[in-house]
């Protein structure tokens, strides 16, 4: 519930429950409010409305024994009997020690190597035996607590050994075992600051939970699984926003910070190395400088050996039904001569009409005039068709696009014409030509990747642009047939298809990477953001499957999460003010309590409230990257 104090402040997320005299004094401990605002100084806080949320009020404590306006004076012996027990405790350890090492020495057990216990053990009989045991609530509470800071002091300090310190420590809890629940209600004081967890009440709470512990481990096995192993701090892993702020804050400190930088600089290292891995993994044989370039020149001489290989077997196959005498048998061309004379009047837009005429009329079949619509074209053979059908391919190269679609719609009738006559072998070099055509003429980045600009002798791409035309830029039916006729095209083939996957995962690795940032050790910094758009672009239109197999693509897409895991942080955990997050709020809380006695109390362990920060500081992070 929330709570409106007399003064008008409001208080958010008061536990149901809490009384008025406690909401008091945690809003006057906080600096909410003062004595004042509550109409007295004295404990009572009857006549003062306190309301929740619902404007429903509070109901008062119970009356208190000790009469208004009295103030208790024991009450103010509280620091001093802090000061007494931690005093008496400090000197009972240091005699304690004195008579450990005389007594260890005097009984043979300091020769015999068991000084150390018999030490230790003396110091805590006099640690029990003269320690003031502070007998006001005051005294109870600030020696528990200087118990509970005493166990983050560093080993040594002082002068004093661990097991002294150890001891030391002891003697502050010697001195609070009168009020044994103080420090936990110190400890509890702590806690609201924290994170809140899910309580085990709530079958709700255990599944979330599960839930997020699955989710952690999943993360770093993971992260685990690539080829470099990266390994995840506890923030990465289970992305929980307070663990995430303090790990981001921590990072800026010079000295604190020193173990989370080295060890997200050494997964930065990795998501590079794990890219370089990838690279490696497909048996590439180019460097990396100029790799475009020569992965083009390898798919290029690839798919042309191949283009020549099949053009060859084509050649092979019609001599072979000529010579069984299979292209003699008659065909109609009538419908070449209805197309013809309907677009005569293109003649003067597209010449190769009028080179199909005359060809017609050299090879004697042709009669009528194209110019007055009265062309015919009389009985010819499959052979004679054949013959016409490569003349339109010598006569209509060039630039014009007019000719070039009058010269393929001529080609498309001849073979319409001839379709199904002649005997096995006409057909199968009929299919074998069919199939030459699907692979790369009607292919567009095959016919693209092997062909000239119309008129020129210059490549339609540009050899270093062949991986980025086929990869990124085509569909993925196109690459799909450029894998094909590469992973078929033998030795020669399989190694050019491994250099384009090699290219494309140089591609993404410089695109995630473009950024000027390096890492200590002059590596480039990988952009989670570049990385994963790279990787997404692939992989939205099913490429990234095409191109390195699903089992591989899917241990990209790990890569991609990891990274993401390792680097991307929950929205407003990194802190760009320099504020405090919970987690070290929580921390300085708890030291500056800690420090809430008198100095010569903490000056007798020559560690202060920084020193005490710094080890509860180092101990997060210890517990943070393990």
């Amino acid at each position: 519930m929330d709570v409106k104090l007399p003064n008008g402040t409001i208080i958010k997320n008061v536990p149901d429950g809490t009384s008025k005299e406690a909401v008091k004094q945690k809003a006057i401990a906080a600096g909410l409010a003062k004595p004042e605002d509550f109409g007295e100084v004295a404990s009572t806080t009857a006549n003062i409305p306190l309301y929740d949320d619902q404007n429903n009020p509070i109901e008062a404590d119970a009356p208190q024994q000790q009469p208004s306006g009295e103030v208790n004076p024991l009450n103010m012996l509280g620091p001093a009997e802090s000061a007494l027990a931690a005093g008496t405790g400090a000197i009972s350890s240091l005699a304690g020690a004195g008579a450990g090492v005389v007594k260890s020495i005097a009984n043979g057990d300091y020769f015999a190597g068991k000084g150390p216990q018999v030490v230790e053990q003396t110091m805590q009989d006099f640690v029990q035996t003269g320690t003031y045991q502070p007998r006001t609530q005051a005294g109870q509470d600030i020696i528990g607590v200087v118990g509970e800071a005493s166990e983050l002091l560093p080993p040594v300090a002082a002068g004093f050994s661990p097991a002294q310190m150890a001891i030391a420590g002891q003697s502050a809890r010697a001195a609070s075992q009168v009020a044994p629940t103080v420090a936990r209600g110190a400890a509890q004081s702590i806690a609201q600051a924290l994170p809140q967890m899910p309580q085990q009440g709530s079958a709700r709470s255990i599944g979330a939970a599960e839930t997020a512990g699955g989710m952690e481990a999943m993360r770093r096995e993971r992260a685990a699984s690539l080829p470099v192993p990266m390994n995840l701090s506890k923030g990465q892993a289970t992305q929980d926003f307070a663990q995430q702020q303090f790990e981001r804050e921590i990072a800026k400190r010079a000295e604190e910070g020193a173990p989370i930088r080295e060890f997200m600089n050494d997964n930065l290292r990795k998501a590079v190395l794990n890219m370089d891995a990838f690279i490696d993994e497909t048996g590439t044989k180019l460097p990396d400088t100029a790799f475009r370039l020569q992965t083009g020149q390898k798919i290029d001489e690839a798919l042309r050996k191949r283009a020549i290989a099949d053009k060859a077997k084509i050649r092979v196959a019609y001599k072979e039904a000529e010579k069984a005498g299979e292209t003699n048998e008659p065909v109609s061309l009538s419908q070449l001569a209805d197309y013809l004379n309907e677009n005569r009047a293109e003649a003067g837009l597209a010449p190769i009409m009028q080179a199909v005429a005359k060809q017609l009329e050299v090879q004697g079949v042709g009669g009528g005039s194209l110019a007055d619509g009265t062309l015919q074209i009389g009985e010819m053979t499959i052979n004679q068709a054949e013959r016409l059908r490569k003349s339109i391919n010598k006569f209509s190269s060039g630039a014009d696009a007019n000719n070039l679609r009058v010269a393929s719609e001529l080609k498309q009738l001849i073979d319409e014409s001839t379709e199904g006559a002649g005997g096995q072998k006409y057909q199968a070099a009929r299919k074998l030509r069919k199939q030459y055509a699907d692979n790369y003429e009607r292919t567009e980045i095959v016919k693209n990747i092997l062909g000239s600009k119309r008129g020129s002798n210059d490549r339609r791409i540009a050899l270093e642009d062949v991986v980025d035309k086929a990869v990124f830029n085509g569909s993925v039916e196109d690459l799909s047939q450029v894998r094909r006729l590469l992973q078929t095209q033998g030795q020669e083939g399989m190694a050019a298809w491994r250099e384009l996957q090699a290219a494309t995962m140089r591609s993404i690795r410089d695109e995630a990477t473009s950024s000027v940032g390096q890492t200590p050790d002059g590596l480039p910094i990988v952009s989670p953001a570049k990385l994963n758009k790279a990787i997404m672009r692939l992989d939205e239109n099913g490429k990234l499957d095409k191109i390195f197999g699903k089992k591989n693509a899917e241990r990209l897409k790990d890569l991609n999460e990891a990274v993401k895991d390792a680097f991307v942080a929950q929205s407003g955990a990194v802190n760009a003010s320099n504020t405090s997050s919970a987690v070290l709020a929580a921390i300085d809380m708890m030291i500056s309590a800690g420090t809430m006695v008198p100095t010569p109390i903490l000056s007798g362990f020559k560690y202060g409230k920084d020193a005490l920060k710094k080890r509860a500081i180092e101990k997060r992070v210890e517990e943070a990257l393990k």
